[in-house]
């Protein structure tokens, strides 16, 4: 392999790895409710972004271990909307097992 590919193959890395990091944090902070630990919280967000790119705008931690996350745009309080997604931990990760949305 030349000096070249090598080094377009690490432009292309490189890049690819800014992509992911520029999709993952596009949406501004969530709120989060409950204990989210920063690996969960990494593949909640990044299971709803395979969905849709709708900023993440809340997530919620249930008792019962499931999640709900809120996205969309909230204009004013009567002007919003977005999906709603419900999410449950399993031994694979976490899974969605409800969608729907919602207006104001």
């Amino acid at each position: 392999m030349t000096k070249r590919k090598k080094i377009l193959i690490a432009i292309g890395v490189a890049a690819a790895v800014l992509l992911v990091g520029f999709w993952f944090y596009w949406s501004p902070r969530a709120g989060v409710q409950g204990d989210l630990s920063f690996g969960d919280s990494f593949s909640i967000r990044w299971l709803i972004r395979s969905q849709t790119l709708q900023p993440i705008l809340h997530i919620h931690l249930d008792t019962d271990g499931s999640a709900e996350v809120m996205t969309g745009v909230q204009r004013g309080p009567w002007d919003g909307g977005g999906g709603y997604y419900k999410l449950k931990k399993t031994l694979e990760g976490w899974s969605i097992i409800e969608t729907g949305g919602w207006t104001s």
